[in-house]
């Protein structure tokens, strides 16, 4: 077992996950379909990532966090436990067009989602698996 697979087994571990994250082409199936972004445990969502199989990804906020709203698209892609998604359209001046954002994945079940921005201060984001997106979510 590689040294970054051993590490990522043991974070899983630690963060209470029994099963090692899918790698490659079975992650990237595991991540199809509607996520809620939540503070409370899935109970509300502030906003959602949506992942067609196509790799198409569109994430959006429902409810303004301190004044910030956006939506963006992207082209999203899997290696390994990495994902990435390479901005195709964005209302965020942050998240420009060819912006490539990495995530690395801990857990991924039928409820939730965990992972970690490979390139911010490595808190640990739970998403919530939902079976529709919100209407009020649309493509730039």
């Amino acid at each position: 077992m590689g040294r970054s697979r051993a590490a990522l087994v043991a974070l899983a571990a630690t963060l209470g996950c029994s099963d090692p994250v899918p790698q490659g082409e079975a992650l990237r199936a595991a991540m199809v379909g509607a996520w809620c972004n939540s503070q409370d445990g899935g109970k509300t969502c502030w906003a959602y990532d949506f992942i067609d199989a196509d790799g198409k990804a569109l994430a959006c906020n429902v409810e303004a966090r301190g004044g910030l709203s956006y939506v963006a698209t992207a082209q999203h892609t899997v290696e390994a436990a990495e994902s990435c998604f390479v901005i195709l359209g964005s209302a965020v001046p942050e998240l420009e067009v060819g912006h490539r954002l990495c995530i690395q994945s801990f857990m991924i079940d039928a409820q939730i989602h965990r992972f970690q921005y490979k390139s911010q201060d490595g808190e640990v984001v739970t998403l919530h698996r939902r079976a529709s997106p919100p209407p009020r979510c649309h493509a730039p």
